[in-house]
């Protein structure tokens, strides 16, 4: 089974949490709930995604611009 980044894991949370959000309109409570938890859950994902990005080693930049061949 291969592992997921948070990132990852809150981006399928929140599309199941849609998905399921569609199947239950006529429940309107429950749809709200189910609306407002996927817009968490899509907050986590922006939240983890920043933090990969920060956490994310720079590139090496040449010093001088030429590739070194």
């Amino acid at each position: 089974m291969s592992q997921f980044t948070e990132a990852e894991t809150q981006s399928h949370c929140a599309r199941v949490l849609i998905h399921e959000a569609s199947r239950r309109r006529r429940q309107h409570s429950f749809h709200a709930t189910l609306l407002e938890w996927a817009a968490n859950s899509r907050r986590r994902y922006i939240a983890a995604k920043a933090e990969e990005v920060r956490r994310a080693p720079l590139p090496q930049l040449d010093l001088f611009g030429d590739s070194g061949l």
